[in-house]
């Protein structure tokens, strides 16, 4: 009818879809523009979700403000191999590096490769004993890895000399105990193989776990803590690799007598 109200709720323009004149206002001076169909489409932003992110930019924030995804996208993976290795998720992923997060996800994977260096070492130390010098260089490397992980300042400076007294863990998921054990076995096996003498170099390797468990207790300014249980597991490793290096010289004996 002619000169009837348009009713409640329906458009009053032509054009459907299109909202009035009236309602569409430019935007006033530094009030930012908004980009509804932007703001619609899943991965862009517009200004007002999640931030400030310019119109039909990609959207590089996570979950109310979450750090960027291409940084948490190797923790994903991380996660994605624990949860088919049965594994529980870390308790806060974010403290943790890459390394340290891959052992927690797969608790075997140290394990695993303990008993991969334990097979390779002896065939290994074979093709090793031809070139001493490059053994010897392989020892002075793993030394220095040893001394630089259990030596290196880490936190702030502890508070008073002590050290804790207890035994380890030992299981194939326990992730700490193997990770020490697997510490020792390669500086201890490539001295061993290069000096010929696997038991002096495996009672070298427990003094020198004594000295930097010693080092870790007194020098307070490092902010390292002394366990009597990674003393055990260093020795742990100590022995397996002198006993590495025994068999890698048994074979290299038994190859130069074949050869005779």
């Amino acid at each position: 009818m002619a000169g009837a109200q348009p009713r409640a709720g329906r458009r009053r323009s032509g054009v459907r879809g299109r909202v009035p004149d009236a309602r569409r206002r430019p935007p006033g001076p530094g009030e930012p523009r908004r980009d509804r169909a932007a703001a619609r489409r899943p991965g862009v932003a517009g200004v007002g979700v999640h931030g400030t992110v310019g119109p039909g930019r990609p959207h590089a924030l996570g979950v109310h403000g979450d750090a960027p995804r291409r940084a948490l996208r190797p923790a994903r993976l991380v996660e994605a191999v624990g949860r088919c290795a049965g594994a529980a998720p870390p308790r806060s992923p974010k403290d943790l590096t890459l390394l340290s997060t891959l052992l927690v996800q797969v608790p075997w994977l140290a394990s695993g490769v303990l008993v991969v260096v334990v097979v390779v070492a002896p065939f290994l130390g074979v093709l090793l004993a031809r070139t001493p010098r490059l053994t010897l260089v392989l020892a002075v490397l793993a030394l220095l890895a040893v001394l630089g992980l259990t030596l290196y300042p880490e936190g702030s400076a502890s508070d008073a000399v002590g050290c804790s007294a207890g035994l380890p863990y030992l299981a194939p998921t326990a992730v700490e105990s193997i990770a020490n054990v697997l510490l020792f076995v390669p500086v201890v096996f490539l001295a061993g193989l290069r000096s010929g003498r696997p038991v002096l170099m495996t009672a070298a390797g427990i003094g020198l776990s004594a000295l930097i468990e010693a080092a870790q207790a007194f020098v307070l300014g490092i902010g390292r803590a002394c366990d009597t249980s990674d003393l055990v597991t260093n020795a742990i490793g100590a022995v397996i690799g002198g006993l590495l290096a025994a068999a890698a010289l048994a074979l290299v004996r038994r190859r130069a007598a074949r050869r005779r």
